[in-house]
């Protein structure tokens, strides 16, 4: 299965169709066949909707697949608890447009009539494909974080929040930071499920909740807080950039990356780090950090050694371009990385490069030579992130019309050639 999904993108429909069956009759393996691979049903059905997922898009199956999940959705409770992101990640993959009339009244009908509370964030997943993002007050609202995530949402989609809402989803996040804090100070930190300091920091900056900003910089400035709870607020931060309370960011200068970045809790065998990569982007983006010091802490990353010290430094740079004083240093690095051995790393480094082309004018015809090479690579990961980067960028380069126009028609990846088109349409 991992395979099939793996491949997926380069498949075409009537192969997308074929590995679609493969995996139903993966499924419907009988249960004693099922336990000689180690999982129970539940992480069975788990790993084929995942699967399912992937293959989907592009396989012009949507109104069987979609009938197969809702038929699944029927039976043991249980299993389709435990199994509800594979579920819903299927939900958001269908082309629904594409789905039949009569199937798409069985979804709504299973949406409006299912009771079970543990498949609400399901549910009003199925109502924001048929119908698109709204409250949909038929299945009811979530609470806690949840509903902090869902006002998140539905505020970017242009949905106006209600008061009492908001003030619930505030106290959620502060009671939340609070536990966060309490429970690292007494040495024991949890994983999984939504960062409470990345929900607070959206509700503030969407929502202009201010009063949640001294919580949230109060755990950022903690010591004992992991990283795991600090480094998506602080990236989130250093993308969006809101305006933040002077006292605590003079506080937030004094502290060390390392410290800032928060507490690595060792759950491998590797090394952290040398320094938090979120941490050093944060300090970045309110220039907490003199320009000697970036350009140590990405010499310091880039020669740590390690895949992940690369990738990191180039997502930095990416940052770190936008200011005018570093852009030399920052496309010379770039370079040397858009030719490491690893694609993640060229993948990274290529992103980074697309996004800030504008900003190096004298070494322009290296630059757009170089993004050239990368696009034309094999495989898709490298082309992809260095398609996303022009896009964000905003422009074309006109040495580069001519290659985005030959993968929007000939590369073998739909997804490539997907953003390609974009691309062209956008400039």
């Amino acid at each position: 299965l991992a395979v099939l999904a793996s491949a997926a993108d380069l498949l075409s429909a009537n192969e997308l169709a074929m590995a679609l069956n493969k995996v139903e009759a993966y499924r419907r393996q009988p249960g004693a066949r099922l336990a000689q691979d180690g999982l129970v049903s539940w992480a069975k059905e788990d790993v084929a909707w995942r699967a399912v997922a992937s293959i989907v898009p592009g396989s012009q199956r949507d109104t069987p697949v979609a009938e197969s999940l809702r038929n699944s959705l029927t039976v043991d409770r249980n299993k389709n608890e435990a199994a509800s992101f594979a579920f819903q990640s299927v939900i958001e993959a269908l082309d629904w447009a594409k789905v039949s009339s009569s199937e798409k009244d069985h979804w709504r009908s299973w949406a409006s009539d299912e009771t079970e509370f543990s498949q609400l964030s399901l549910r009003m997943t199925v109502f924001d494909a048929l119908d698109g993002v709204a409250r949909h007050s038929v299945v009811g609202r979530p609470t806690g974080l949840d509903l902090a995530a869902r006002l998140i949402w539905e505020s970017s989609q242009g949905i106006e929040p209600l008061p009492n809402e908001v003030a619930e989803a505030v106290e959620a996040c502060r009671t939340r930071l609070e536990d966060v804090r309490g429970s690292a100070a007494a040495g024991s930190y949890g994983f999984g499920g939504f960062s409470p300091a990345d929900l607070a920091v959206a509700i503030a900056t969407l929502l202009g909740r201010y009063e949640l900003w001294d919580p949230i910089l109060e755990l950022l400035a903690d010591p004992t807080v992991a990283a795991d709870d600090k480094s998506p607020a602080l990236d989130r931060l250093a993308a969006t950039r809101p305006t933040l309370p002077d006292q605590h960011l003079s506080r937030l200068a004094q502290i060390d990356l390392t410290i800032l970045g928060g507490q690595s809790m060792g759950l491998t065998n590797q090394p952290a780090l040398p320094l938090s990569p979120a941490a050093l982007r944060f300090a970045m983006a309110y220039r907490l950090i003199d320009h000697p010091g970036v350009v140590a802490a990405i010499a310091e990353l880039t020669g740590f050694g390690r895949l992940d010290g690369k990738v990191e430094a180039a997502r930095s740079i990416g940052l770190a371009g936008a200011d005018e004083t570093t852009s030399d240093w920052a496309v010379s690095v770039l370079l040397q990385l858009s030719h490491d051995g690893d694609p993640v790393v060229r993948a990274e480094a290529g992103r980074a490069l697309g996004r800030l082309h504008e900003r190096f004018p004298d070494l322009s015809l290296v630059v757009g030579k170089r993004l050239r090479e990368l696009i034309e690579e094999d495989g898709i990961l490298v082309p992809v992130l260095v398609l996303r980067g022009l896009l964000l960028s905003g422009s074309l380069p006109w040495e580069l019309q001519s290659v985005v126009h030959d993968v929007s028609k000939s590369h073998p990846a739909r997804s490539v050639r997907e953003l390609a088109r974009e691309l062209l349409e956008q400039s």
